[in-house]
């Protein structure tokens, strides 16, 4: 996939949370975490930043299939708006 397509992927990519910086809550659609401060997306391949977009805040959701963290299509957008700046 070329490197200016892979934005569009962002919200069928689950994400792991690192380190104590998330900040759980429950709301009508779920459990979500908002991160907040200094938030880096990343696509790499081997050592290299293919693309990458640094936000203050991203919220992401859990899913209930499969457990893992997702964003939804308003953040995915935030994202790439950000990340082709």
């Amino acid at each position: 996939m070329p490197s200016d397509q892979m934005w569009g992927v962002l919200e069928y990519v689950p994400f792991q949370l690192v380190g104590d910086s998330a900040k759980l809550t429950t709301s009508g659609q779920g459990q979500l975490c908002s991160l907040s401060s200094e938030v880096i997306v990343r696509f790499r391949h081997v050592d290299d930043d293919l693309l990458r977009a640094d936000l203050n805040s991203v919220v992401l959701q859990k899913s209930e299939a499969d457990g893992c963290w997702y964003l939804d299509k308003h953040q995915a957008s935030r994202i790439e708006k950000a990340g082709k700046q």
